[in-house]
């Protein structure tokens, strides 16, 4: 193994023992899903350790059927493993129906896992494209001991175009969503597709700007604790960079 290999696979080990002690201090079960949040899409396999901060919102996503926008946050950290592994996992807020007409801070949280499939290049090295799937599973904090968990399961695209000191990156994230629900009454499971789209424009010295939009289609369960169709759209904006 050469030396920047062994540097390489260095990087990539403390970045995966970062992103599991993130997975062991997290006070609930991770998500990789959030209500409100685009995914973060894996992109390429090429990133040791990676940060992004992003603020996002959403509109028609809460359990009692507030279609107002509501804007929270989210901060995440991930890493590579073995040069085809990508793990995410972070931390974020959305305010959340407790009432009619009553809004409150809830924390959210989440971890996901990608294997990467594809990773290719043109000959002179000015565009790259991958394609991964990606699955994880998230809670986010209701009023008093409800929840909702998001479990999604997909396939990223991504193209990669280098303008000299300069990169775009553009993601296309198809998936199927499953969501369970407890109010209170006993869970309720809902699915249907979802799609993440994602583009990040930065720098060689990997710093970028990233913005990504998500719409995700869940039908409607019957019982007493029955929940509408629920078709959310999100969408964020934030900093990503490599360290």
């Amino acid at each position: 193994m050469s030396g920047n290999e062994n540097q390489r696979w260095s990087r990539s080990t403390r970045g995966v023992t970062l992103a599991v002690a993130l997975a062991i201090i997290l006070p609930r079960p991770l998500i990789g899903q959030l209500n409100g949040v685009p995914i973060w899409s894996p992109g390429l396999p090429v990133a040791p350790l990676e940060t992004a901060v992003m603020a996002h919102t959403s509109s028609g996503a809460d359990f009692l059927g507030d279609t107002g926008a509501e804007w929270g946050g989210t901060i995440s950290l991930r890493a590579m493993f073995a040069d085809r592994v990508t793990i995410t996992g972070g931390v974020g807020a959305l305010p959340r129906d407790v009432g009619v007409g009553e809004r409150t801070w809830k924390p959210q949280y989440f971890a996901s896992a990608a294997f990467h499939l594809v990773h290719g290049t043109d000959a002179v090295g000015d565009y790259e494209y991958g394609l991964a799937v990606l699955g994880g599973w998230g809670v986010s904090t209701l009023p008093g001991d409800a929840d909702e968990q998001n479990i999604p399961l997909g396939l990223d695209l991504v193209g990669h175009f280098n303008q000299g000191g300069w990169y775009v990156e553009a993601s296309v994230l198809p998936r199927w969503a499953w969501r369970r629900t407890d109010l209170g009454a006993g869970g309720k499971w809902q699915n249907g597709p979802g799609l993440t789209d994602t583009l990040s424009a930065g720098t060689s010295f990997s710093i970028a700007l990233i913005a990504a939009v998500d719409k995700t289609w869940l039908d409607a369960t019957a019982g007493a604790a029955g929940l509408p169709e629920t078709n959310p759209v999100s969408w964020s904006i934030g900093l990503r960079w490599v360290w």
